[in-house]
C-alpha cells in the first residue's frame, strides 16, 4: 500500500512540476535567429571590441561561456528590470520607481534581442545542448547590448 501511495505522490509531483515549467528546447531556428541578430551587432556596433579583453581560451570553454551568458541576461534583466516571462515587460518596483522612458524605449528598440537572449540563457541555465558557436554569438550579443545600455543612457 505504501509504495502505492509514493507512486501515487511522485506522478502527482512530476505532474504539477510539468505543468508549471515549460523548457524551450533549442533549435536550428534560435541559432539562427541568434546568429543573425550577432552578426548585425558586430557589423553596427562592433560588439567584438565589448568581448575584447576576453582570453581566446575562453571563448572556447563551453562553462565559461554558458555562465557569462546567463550572468550578462541577468544584468540586463535588472537593469531594464525585466520580469521572468517578459509577457508583462517591466516589472515595477516601489523602491525605485516606474521604469524610465529612456529604458522602455531600449526595450522595444532591441526586443528581438533581448528575446533571443532570453530563450539562450534558458537553455544553457537548464544545461541544454546549445553549441559552442551559438554561446560565443551569445555572449557577443548580450556584451554588445550592455554596451549600448551604457550608452543609451548616458545620452
Amino acid at each position: 500500500m505504501q509504495v502505492q501511495v509514493n507512486a501515487a505522490v511522485a506522478n502527482s509531483a512530476a505532474a504539477v512540476a510539468s505543468s508549471n515549467t515549460t523548457v524551450h528546447v533549442w533549435g536550428k531556428g534560435d541559432a539562427e535567429d541568434l546568429s543573425t541578430l550577432a552578426a548585425e551587432a558586430v557589423r553596427l556596433h562592433e560588439a567584438q571590441a565589448a568581448v575584447e579583453d576576453v582570453p581566446r581560451e575562453k571563448f572556447q570553454d563551453g562553462d565559461w561561456l554558458a555562465g557569462k551568458v546567463v550572468r550578462n541576461w541577468e544584468t540586463l534583466r535588472d537593469r531594464l528590470r525585466l520580469d521572468a516571462r517578459m509577457g508583462v515587460r517591466i516589472k515595477e518596483a516601489v523602491e525605485d520607481g516606474p521604469v524610465t522612458p529612456r529604458k522602455q524605449a531600449f526595450i522595444e528598440d532591441h526586443w528581438d534581442s533581448l528575446i533571443a537572449l532570453r530563450k539562450l540563457r534558458n537553455a544553457v541555465a537548464h544545461s541544454l545542448d546549445v553549441p559552442l558557436e551559438d554561446m560565443q554569438q551569445g555572449v557577443t550579443l548580450s556584451s554588445d547590448l550592455l554596451q549600448r545600455l551604457d550608452d543609451w543612457l548616458a545620452d
